[in-house]
């Protein structure tokens, strides 16, 4: 088999490959930068700091390179769910590598991350479809989009207001989850 033929064939899973190996690099990556962080607080400041670069260079470098790698295989609509994955992994790794416990609250959140980031892309379409100016033009122009930019101003100035109201009140601020919800 050429390699053409053989890419085209498996051009979904192997972006899907790559994009679920970036969020294990990156949390990775992640999970390092803490460890120097515990590490700089308990002695050897010069080893944290390696730790650290070691970290950066996974979570900031590698796992970029590594996720536009993918995007060259498959669609966007494929992969993007595939981030959620970054949760999944770190609920798992945390507890072994940084001595974390998790709940219950937690477990149930990951697990329906996890089904989520899971079902989606194998519902979505796994072919990259060359859009026209006029077909974009007419998205940009619809009333849908219309709808989800107002929907989206509507829940960020609605999630900034709560945080700026309840910035000082000493509870935790709802408005945050709905900032980063709509980000």
């Amino acid at each position: 088999m050429l390699l053409a033929e053989w890419r085209d064939r498996f051009a979904a899973v192997i972006g899907a490959g790559l994009m679920l190996g970036k969020t294990l690099v990156i949390v990775i990556g992640l999970q390092t930068i803490s460890y120097a962080a515990i590490s700089a607080r308990t002695g050897d400041a010069r080893r944290a700091r390696r730790i650290k670069v070691v970290g950066m260079a996974l979570a900031m470098l590698m796992g970029p390179i590594i996720e536009v790698s993918a995007y060259a295989f498959a669609p966007q609509a494929l992969l993007a769910p595939l981030n959620g994955f970054d949760v999944v992994w770190n609920i798992l790794l945390a507890p072994c590598t940084l001595g974390e416990t998790q709940t219950p609250a937690k477990i149930v959140g990951t697990v329906i991350v996890f089904l989520g980031s899971s079902i989606a892309p194998i519902a979505g379409p796994h072919e990259v479809a060359a859009d026209d100016l006029e077909s974009l033009r007419s998205n940009f122009l619809s009333l849908r989009f219309a709808v989800y930019v107002l929907a989206f101003l509507a829940a960020f100035i609605f999630g900034f207001v709560l945080l700026k109201r309840r910035k000082h009140s000493g509870e935790y601020p709802f408005g945050k989850d709905v900032v980063r919800g709509v980000l």
